[in-house]
């Protein structure tokens, strides 16, 4: 993809999983340490083309950054670092807070990294997040309670949309 310029990025590993019973770990140092892996690789490709995004997501399914608070990924381009996360109506609890605690347990496990002035801070994208069967019955994106959570905080505002 060197010299496509239609590439704009690599994303690592999307929702990483246990390999042989062994959950991913952001951090210990050890085999299954994701921050060590995602440091080396992104360096790697950035020593092919230096011009790609390198995209880096949290581990338990792309759900959690914290290790960044303590690990960040320090890419010799730190410019072309982007953190990135996934959320869904299924993620234990988080979905079914009302906006104000949701925008703070996503701000606590995820966006915090693109806050800036931090030695970790870094984009933040959403690389994933959806909506459960309450959407696929009704056939309407915004008659869904976890997808309103995401447009309220995308917009500011709740947009209704008359069909």
């Amino acid at each position: 993809y060197k010299d496509n310029p239609w590439v704009a990025g690599m994303d690592l590993r999307n929702e990483l999983r246990p390999a042989h019973d062994v959950p991913a770990a952001w951090g210990n140092g050890k085999e299954n340490d994701w921050a060590i892996a995602a440091e080396k690789t992104g360096n790697a490709i950035l020593k092919i083309n230096p011009d790609l995004l390198i995209i880096v997501g949290g581990i338990l399914s792309n759900g959690n950054l914290v290790g960044v608070l303590t690990h960040p990924i320090n890419l010799n381009l730190p410019e072309r670092l982007i953190y990135s996360g996934h959320i869904y109506p299924f993620s234990p609890v988080i979905s079914d807070l009302p906006y104000p605690y949701f925008k703070t347990v996503m701000h606590n496990m995820q966006t915090f990294v693109a806050d800036a002035g931090f030695n970790y801070s870094a984009p933040y994208w959403m690389g994933e997040f959806g909506s459960g069967e309450e959407m696929r019955r009704s056939g309407n994106i915004l008659s869904n309670f976890y997808t309103r959570q995401i447009m309220i905080g995308l917009t500011g505002v709740l947009m209704v949309i008359s069909t």
